[in-house]
């Protein structure tokens, strides 16, 4: 792995308050790929027992946006659209995210969310913006 992007793992995992209180983690990261994982318990689950689809499209978003990070240094999400395929039961979920196309201001990328069977849950594009001469602010 190359250092910029362990940087970015270990500042993510770390740091990061939310995927911290999200139960995140991403598990690899490379250019124009990304891997995110979360262990879906009781928490995760809807009325019906199944993941609640919050929890698909934060994974997801999540995955995208720190495989924008391998093409951008600041990014927020832009545009996004969600397919849910499969409903989830609780064990570890897997997103993989890729880039579809980075170009100088956006950034395209799909996210894809498997279960532990590796069957397909959920699909996802976003497009995601990239802060190249200013940093994003509240």
């Amino acid at each position: 792995m190359e250092e910029r992007f362990a940087h970015i793992k270990d500042r993510l995992n770390q740091k990061n308050r939310f995927l911290r209180s999200a139960r995140l983690r991403i598990s690899d990261i490379e250019q124009d790929h990304v891997i995110v994982k979360l262990d879906a318990g009781p928490d995760e689950l809807n009325i019906y027992g199944m993941v609640h689809g919050g929890v698909y499209f934060t994974l997801a978003d999540t995955a995208a946006g720190v495989c924008a990070l391998t093409n951008g240094e600041d990014v927020v999400t832009l545009d996004s659209s969600m397919n849910f395929v499969h409903a989830g039961k609780p064990g570890t979920l897997t997103a993989h995210a890729r880039t579809v196309h980075a170009g100088k201001s956006t950034g395209v990328y799909q996210a894809e969310i498997f279960d532990e069977e590796n069957v397909l849950l959920a699909t996802a594009l976003f497009t995601m913006y990239f802060f190249r001469h200013s940093k994003p602010h509240a």
